[in-house]
């Protein structure tokens, strides 16, 4: 086990290939905690629906924010962001 210098980048590599495999469907969870932070495979069902609903709760959070950016409400913006998804697959 070698240290690292810079969490940020020479972690990268590493971040990349999860994001891939979870892409992929692996069920690999993560945590940011300073405590127990890393990765881990997702034991139960129960486990795995835990880290989705911390996933989506950021998401929305960030969601809410574009929407406060644009002036609009969140309905308005999912709505918005939908017809654009539905747009980019007709083209394919």
């Amino acid at each position: 086990d070698q240290p690292w210098s810079n969490r940020i980048n020479d972690t990268k590599f590493l971040r990349v290939l999860i994001d891939e495999l979870q892409h992929e469907g692996l069920r690999i969870c993560s945590s940011r905690s300073r405590v127990n932070g890393g990765y881990w495979l997702a034991a139960t069902g129960t486990e795995l629906n835990g880290y989705c609903d911390v996933l989506t709760h950021e998401a929305l959070k960030k969601l809410k924010k574009v929407a406060g950016l644009r002036r609009m409400a969140l309905p308005e913006l999912v709505g918005e962001l939908s017809l654009n998804l539905k747009e980019n697959t007709d083209i394919h």
